[in-house]
């Protein structure tokens, strides 16, 4: 199914996201008194249900090996150096847009 650890912990994430997102829209039906005298308060029961039974769905991630140099993938988050430079001095495509 997933080949390496990156692909389970974004399947994880994506199942997490799903999960917590159920709990959100659970406690907010229930928090609404309109919808009482119909069939919601079930279908907020169901995705609560849901949201904390699905920790079941969640993969477990294999043992970290040390991996050869180079084939981690690349960091998303900006390095410091890049940061403060792009701060510091705009380029001139952006001053003049």
């Amino acid at each position: 199914m997933f080949k390496t650890r990156y692909e389970i912990e974004a399947y994880n994430a994506g199942v997490q996201a799903a999960l917590d997102h159920a709990k959100i829209v659970a406690k907010a039906l229930s928090a609404d008194p309109s919808w009482k005298p119909t069939r919601i308060p079930f279908a907020a029961d169901a995705l609560d249900e849901f949201a904390e039974a699905g920790s079941l769905l969640l993969l477990p991630l294999p043992p970290k090996a040390s991996s050869p140099a180079g084939t981690d993938p690349p960091s998303l988050s900006p390095s410091p150096a890049a940061t403060a430079n792009s701060i510091s001095s705009p380029s001139p495509a952006k001053v003049n847009m």
